[in-house]
């Protein structure tokens, strides 16, 4: 039995499958993440998209839509996290950009997050500077917020220093 064992594990060919089963493929978790997201799974479209990131490297072409899946499904649970994440990736990326960061935005607003929708607004206006959209429309939000947030979202927004609360 000890032989048979050892002429398994000295040969690499054999054991080759069982240090690749734990790795998953991006691709394949990214569009799984994508499917629980459209689904409203937000817990396993984050840890489809967790499983992704883990798997790729910046450089990868799923890269950025893993990152922002996984930002999006963290949304609607961990809205903070979320924009930190987001934020993030927008430093680093140069396909994340205004039009990125507005769509994000809306994302938070729809989980009910209105206040981390201002503050991602409010940072990423100084991220990108040349934008003035963004800080046009950090504005906006933080105006609209005293007819469209919930109380608890214009407590958290005075409780950050903006003036919706």
């Amino acid at each position: 039995m000890a032989r048979s064992l050892r002429l398994v594990l000295s040969t690499p060919l054999l054991w080759l499958p069982l240090a690749c089963a734990g790795a998953a493929d991006p691709v394949e978790s990214t569009n799984a993440g994508m499917a629980s997201l459209t689904s409203a799974k937000y817990a396993d479209a984050y840890r489809s998209f967790n499983e992704a990131i883990e798997a790729m490297g910046p450089e990868h072409p799923q890269y950025v839509r893993a990152r922002t899946g996984r930002a999006e499904a963290g949304a609607h649970f961990n809205p903070e996290q979320a924009v930190e994440d987001y934020l993030e990736l927008a430093q680093s990326s140069a396909e994340v950009g205004g039009r990125e960061v507005e769509k994000f935005a809306s994302v938070l607003k729809q989980a009910g997050s209105y206040s981390q929708a201002v503050v991602l607004l409010d940072r990423a206006s100084k991220l990108f500077p040349e934008d003035t959209h963004l800080r046009d429309l950090f504005e906006q939000y933080e105006r609209d917020a005293s007819k469209e947030a919930s109380p608890a979202e214009l407590e958290a927004l005075a409780g950050l220093g903006y003036a919706g609360g």
